[in-house]
């Protein structure tokens, strides 16, 4: 669940992806939403309702702002522990674990900070006509004791200070319904 199937045309160009699911799932739904600043647009987190520690897919619809270049380093995403604007926010780590090193800390056998989303999955590289991005991760809960909902989501050029920040809100509850494709 969660991977993606890519039917390509014949000459390489992408015809058409699809994410695989579990058919008819009632979902947890959270969103936060960059209005302003160098990045605008959307990330959605979804999560099976009845399971609040099964993976949650993050997916984001990110561009520049209008008149803003595009960075020229990655984009590094993280949830932190309270919300924008709150002083002394800082990355959600309950465990007090170690930074997460992509690809090597991405397993509950090698834990690494939960709210290190780039060094779980890796930075963005979010051009100026703006970009879309799919990620799975594990233990970020949206319900119960645990929930990133009223945290936040930031942003930053690889190395430097937050420059965009979202509020993760409750969006009203989903449904995953699986579209049948007859021949």
């Amino acid at each position: 669940m969660g991977r993606s199937v890519v039917i390509h045309n014949q000459d390489g160009t992408r015809f058409a992806c699809g994410t695989i699911k579990y058919e008819d799932e009632a979902l947890n739904t959270a969103t936060a939403e960059f209005k302003t600043g160098p990045y605008v647009g959307k990330a959605i987190f979804s999560q099976p309702k009845e399971n609040e520690i099964s993976d949650t897919e993050i997916f984001m619809d990110l561009k520049m702002a209008e008149g803003v270049a595009a960075p020229t380093a990655p984009v590094v995403f993280a949830v932190f522990d309270a919300p924008c604007g709150v002083a002394g926010a800082k990355l959600l780590n309950p465990g007090a674990l170690p930074p997460c090193k992509q690809f090597e800390n991405t397993s509950p056998f090698k834990p690494c900070a939960l709210g290190d989303l780039s060094g779980r999955h890796g930075t963005l590289t979010l051009p100026a006509t703006g970009g879309q991005a799919l990620f799975v991760t594990d233990y970020l809960s949206l319900s119960k004791e645990g929930s990133v909902v009223g945290k936040s989501l930031v942003m930053e050029a690889s190395g430097t200070t937050p420059a965009a920040c979202a509020d993760i809100v409750a969006a009203a509850p989903a449904t995953r319904m699986l579209l049948r494709v007859s021949s």
